[in-house]
């Protein structure tokens, strides 16, 4: 019963919130809508943790409405990953300098090319550094440069000033900038998503890295495997994938996750043929022609994989005392990353 009580109070302070408006585009089924609003509960959460120090983001807060509190547990995990996610993204951006290309499916609100082009001011990559491009629902996209537009300190890491705006007139759905590219589709059309990539000049033999966090999973197997497919076989040359994602559903801590997600109308429909970092291994391998891939529970990442005197400064943020809740709910979120790159050393630099 106590876990049950924690369980629904953590679920409650994530993701019962005001959805962000959107407007009447095309009608979206209710897993599809459900599954639209998540990206303003990751949206929340960044915020919230990045206002207490737990990480640098200067752009997230631009997309959000109101700031809510949120309990340090979910502020712990919101640090990991990010951290997690950034440090993959800048492995493998320094393994391809001034070639990388960074794909993100279900990108929603998320802010990290902004963090690339801060990182390169800062000197920590090149200039011209990686071509980012981002894919999501119609709603989410046209609210996102909606906000761009609106925001100069969004919208001067793409144009020089409000001219140049007005004379490149952004399509209200579409943003094809060099190095940044924002665009609606649905991914499992796969053919539509080919010819939209082409469209935009997303080089299919440059070095790419995909990013997918908490999408995949809601999809059905079948779909999953043909995303998979299609990548593997539309990006030719190296090619890295990773996945965030929950997993072990079948405990009790995963039967409570499954039923609150499911009460919100969030279907997780691909968690029982990828169930645990062994499966996601093998899905990786199997269905996206990995040649090496790992997967990691969160509590192994937040433990070992990220930087320690960075772990030890969050720790001293608030105070906490949820470790048994921390270890149930870190276990069942995971970061797995396959690659498939042509020189063996690159395996070595592009890790979790």
């Amino acid at each position: 019963m106590q876990l049950k009580i924690h369980f629904n109070n953590y679920y409650q302070s994530l993701y019962l919130m005001e959805p962000i408006s959107t407007p009447p585009i095309k009608k979206l089924t209710p897993q599809e809508l459900a599954v639209m609003n998540t990206s303003n509960d990751a949206l929340l959460t960044k915020v919230y943790s990045a206002s207490l120090g737990y990480f640098k983001d200067d752009y997230s807060h631009y997309f959000l409405k109101a700031k809510k509190k949120m309990l340090p547990i979910i502020n712990r995990g919101t640090w990991a990953r990010v951290q997690a996610v950034r440090q993959i993204v800048t492995r493998f951006i320094k393994a391809f300098p001034g070639n990388a290309q960074i794909v993100s499916l279900g990108a929603g609100y998320d802010t990290t090319y902004f963090w690339i082009k801060d990182q390169i001011k800062e000197g920590v990559y090149g200039e011209g550094a990686v071509k980012y491009v981002e894919v999501d629902y119609q709603q989410v996209v046209e609210k996102k440069i909606e906000i761009i537009l609106k925001n100069e300190a969004l919208w001067k890491h793409l144009w020089t000033t409000q001219e140049d705006i007005d004379d490149h007139k952004p399509e209200k759905s579409e943003l094809n900038l060099p190095d940044y590219k924002l665009f609606s589709l649905d991914i499992t059309d796969t053919s539509s998503l080919a010819a939209k990539l082409s469209s935009l000049s997303v080089d299919p033999a440059a070095p790419t890295l995909i990013l997918s966090e908490c999408v995949l999973i809601y999809l059905p197997p079948d779909a999953i495997t043909s995303i998979l497919s299609f990548l593997s076989s539309h990006f030719t040359s190296d090619l890295a994938i990773m996945c965030y994602e929950m997993i072990n559903p079948h405990d009790a801590f995963g039967r409570m996750m499954l039923e609150n997600l499911e009460d919100r109308g969030c279907k997780l429909q691909g968690i029982h043929a990828c169930p645990s970092e062994g499966a996601q291994i093998a899905r990786l391998k199997e269905h996206a022609g990995m040649t090496m891939a790992e997967c990691y529970n969160m509590s192994v990442v937040y433990g070992r994989k990220l930087d320690a005197a960075e772990r030890a400064r969050i720790e001293k943020l608030e105070i906490f005392d949820e470790y048994e809740e921390w270890d149930l709910l870190s276990s069942h979120y995971c970061v797995s990353l396959g690659r498939r790159f042509v020189k063996d050393e690159d395996n070595q630099k592009v890790c979790i």
